[in-house]
């Protein structure tokens, strides 16, 4: 009897440390990732809400085919028919880095949707979003030009005659400082904008060309914990913030964080 009590007593000891183990790094996950990751994202976070990422749905001039190359061989190219949506690669990246993201604050595959800009309804507008791009997403101009943030991206309007032509996203402005960027050959710059609401938060993605939009979302995805020591030190992880990003134009992940701005 005692062989089996001691058995059964080992048994028992042995599925507590298991159990004890899998809370200890259940707790440290939360403590260290999942809690202060909820703060950068906000409601985003939370798996009970439904979040859509709202990418730009490009197309081809109308009654026009284009001709695309091939970066592998340049003396290749495929015709693109009119009305055949196209989807950037920058805008490509920046939805995979922000994606995985989620997932990995504990959001669900079930809770995450991805629609063109053309296509969300007026009621998931008014939900959690993230968009992805600025000058080609409507949401992105939309949500912006509404809310108006200190740091954003500029809008131009230029006069064709007795036309208006409106140009968004042609430079980054700090309306604060009146500090101004814009691309060159060597830089390009991105911002991630997070706008807080009364029940839902909105979360932009979004660069002067390409390379900015993908570095916006490299830079959220891997070092995403700056974000949240800066906010954590001014007590302003309940607020919305724009972070400035500049990147390299060949290397997207080479970027160097500029400023926050809280508002």
């Amino acid at each position: 009897m005692e062989l089996v009590f001691d058995i059964l007593l080992r048994i028992v000891v042995g599925i507590l440390l298991l159990i004890v183990g899998w809370l200890s790094r259940r707790f440290y996950t939360y403590i260290k990732l999942t809690r202060p990751l909820s703060k950068v994202l906000g409601t985003l976070a939370d798996d009970s809400k439904h979040v859509v990422i709202v990418v730009p749905k490009l197309y081809s001039p109308p009654s026009q085919i284009i001709k695309l190359k091939r970066p592998s061989d340049p003396t290749e190219s495929i015709n693109w028919h009119p009305d055949l949506p196209l989807f950037a690669e920058g805008d490509a990246k920046a939805m995979m880095y922000i994606y995985n993201l989620l997932l990995k604050s504990g959001k669900t595959t079930s809770a995450l949707g991805i629609k063109s800009d053309v296509e969300v309804t007026g009621e998931e507008k008014e939900g959690d979003l993230v968009c992805i791009g600025a000058g080609s997403n409507s949401v992105t101009k939309g949500l912006l030009t509404t809310r108006n943030p200190p740091l954003s991206f500029e809008q131009q309007v230029i006069r064709a005659g007795r036309q208006e032509i409106r140009i968004f996203g042609s430079a980054v402005v700090d309306r604060e400082t009146s500090e101004r960027w814009t691309t060159n050959q060597i830089r390009d710059y991105g911002l991630i904008t997070r706008l807080k609401g009364s029940n839902a938060d909105a979360l932009i993605l979004a660069g002067l060309g390409p390379s900015g939009t993908a570095a916006s979302g490299y830079f959220l995805s891997t070092r995403w914990e700056e974000i949240y020591d800066y906010l954590k030190m001014r007590k302003s992880t309940n607020k919305s913030f724009a972070a400035l990003l500049q990147a390299g134009i060949a290397d997207p992940t080479d970027v160097t964080l500029i400023k926050i701005v809280i508002f």
